[in-house]
């Protein structure tokens, strides 16, 4: 099964509101669903400034957990979402958002086992 593929379950099953893959000049080379409109304003914004300790996406608020070059990670403490983006390979990127209830450690894991191809 490809990460593309490990990713698509995960979106199919609710775990995931939406994915893209995007490389370092923010060219998206995949998303799934197709019209999904994630909030890359916001997160990005957040990755770059590392004054910024959350955002809000709508109504929901994420704090910022982790932000290092090859990783950012967001969440809303009342469980209503988490946001990842991970290195990927090359100079691509995985953003990742899920649905509520999932916890940023979950998320990670899922995340993992689909690059792992598991």
């Amino acid at each position: 099964m490809t990460v593309q593929e490990s990713l698509k379950k995960l979106v199919d099953q609710g775990i995931l509101q939406g994915v893209f893959i995007f490389d370092s000049s923010g060219n998206i080379s995949w998303i799934y669903p197709s019209d999904w409109e994630p909030p890359i304003k916001e997160v990005f914004d957040a990755w770059d400034n590392s004054e910024i300790t959350g955002f809000n996406v709508g109504d929901v608020r994420f704090s910022v957990i982790e932000r290092d070059p090859e990783r950012f990670v967001a969440m809303n403490t009342s469980g209503k979402g988490t946001i990842i983006v991970l290195k990927y390979k090359g100079d691509e990127f995985i953003y990742t958002m899920s649905g509520p209830g999932i916890s940023a450690h979950e998320l990670y894991n899922l995340l993992l086992g689909a690059l792992k191809g598991l």
